[in-house]
């Protein structure tokens, strides 16, 4: 099976959101659709932010995100896998796919926010060089913030 990551469009918004909805419930965590829609669509036009995605034979099976928060820093969001994706490495794919983005983008930290339940998710951060960090402003369905201070290439 072929997996290819590709930009997305508006044109994909829906089936993302429908994505992250289901994995979310899968670990039975919350998120308001209307938010999620309005978040996903930002993303696209933002400068310096994305959202990527994995299909695999036509279907979509992982999103990523990367959210540019001005001050040379930027939030990885939206890191998702439908669970038949998990422990094949497209997760690992998507996540490189979007710290290479940032750092070629010239950003120095990335941020996340994460949910304990979510081990696999929170040892590949681990692995990056992502530590916890304090914070006020934590995702409704999260109950972990992680930092990594990232090298940059040249643009």
């Amino acid at each position: 099976m072929d997996v290819t990551i590709r930009l997305a469009t508006n044109e994909d918004l829906d089936a993302t959101a429908d994505l992250v909805a289901r994995v979310l419930e899968e670990f039975a965590l919350l998120a308001e659709r209307a938010e999620l829609d309005r978040e996903l669509a930002s993303l696209l036009d933002l400068d310096r932010s994305g959202l990527w995605l994995a299909h695999e034979d036509g279907r979509l099976i992982g999103s990523v995100a990367i959210a540019d928060l001005g001050d040379e820093t930027c939030e990885l969001k939206r890191m998702y896998l439908v669970a038949s994706a998990r422990g094949r490495g497209v997760g690992k794919r998507l996540f490189q796919h979007a710290l290479d983005f940032a750092r070629v983008q010239g950003y120095r930290a990335v941020l996340l926010d994460t949910d304990s339940k979510m081990e696999t998710a929170r040892a590949m951060y681990r692995r990056a060089g992502f530590v916890p960090r304090a914070s006020a402003t934590l995702n409704a369905s999260c109950d972990t913030a992680m930092i990594l201070e990232l090298e940059t290439v040249e643009r």
